[in-house]
């Protein structure tokens, strides 16, 4: 059967990674999860953190669960790229390398100035629709400078408008008249 896959995006600084990191360090999440990182830079920083994150934890809950080596496997890099437009070829190899690992969700957290609908007509190939089904896109915003970025740039509205869920991140720094 098809395994769901939840796009997480979001505007740079959003927070996209630390929800993730959030989402893995629930011991039931991580053990089933596979998560494809999609970076521009050279060194893909959000994957490094999420990695440092999930070792964290595992070491916290002590032997039962997934080794490190399973939990790196199923953490892929899409680096030197927009995986929603130069590198859908790599999203298909990834995709397939984490469902051979028995995964039975995949969450992949975009670029921040990535367009989710170019993920999602990847999706729609024929052989990726019998492997996987669009769980929904989930955008992360940074309440504290959400009303700038929108004002600011295509991309962020072009998210929030595709988002199924939208996640209100950084709250905490809020004043009361901004909430």
């Amino acid at each position: 059967a098809a395994v769901p896959l939840t796009i997480i995006s979001g505007f740079l600084g959003a927070g996209k990674t630390t929800t993730i990191n959030h989402v893995l360090n629930r011991s039931e999440g991580r053990r089933k999860t596979g998560l494809l990182v999609n970076d521009f830079a050279e060194v893909n920083i959000d994957a490094q953190l999420i990695r440092s994150s999930i070792q964290s934890a595992s070491e916290a809950d002590g032997a039962d669960g997934a080794s490190e080596a399973e939990e790196e496997q199923r953490l892929v890099e899409l680096s030197n790229g927009c995986v929603c437009c130069s590198i859908s070829g790599e999203l298909q190899h990834s995709i397939e390398k984490v469902l051979s690992l028995g995964v039975e969700h995949i969450l992949v957290e975009t670029s921040g100035v990535s367009d989710p609908s170019n993920i999602v007509q990847t999706l729609l190939l024929p052989q990726l629709r019998a492997l996987v089904w669009l769980c929904g896109i989930v955008v992360v915003v940074d309440g504290e400078s959400v009303l700038a970025t929108l004002d600011n740039s295509f991309s962020s509205r072009n998210q929030l408008r595709q988002a199924d869920v939208v996640v209100l991140n950084k709250t905490d720094l809020l004043s009361s008249e901004q909430y």
